[in-house]
């Protein structure tokens, strides 16, 4: 299949969370949960913030590749 379908996915996904996220106020992003691989709990700010440092993280492997590789 080619790379698109999954880059098109992925865009899609992240223009729901986009919608999601917006609409939560100061209180909800206060909230936590148990996190089971750390084992403890995390806001859901801490949460979302650490999966956008994560994505940006990744974009900045990819962007090297590409910059070694000459893409």
């Amino acid at each position: 299949m080619e790379i698109g379908v999954s880059l098109t996915l992925l865009a899609r996904l992240h223009e729901r969370w986009v919608v999601l996220l917006r609409s939560l106020d100061a209180a909800a992003l206060r909230r936590t949960f148990f996190h089971p691989e750390d084992g403890i709990e995390v806001s859901l700010e801490r949460a979302i913030a650490t999966y956008a440092w994560h994505g940006d993280h990744h974009i900045g492997h990819v962007l090297a590749l590409r910059e070694r590789r000459g893409w």
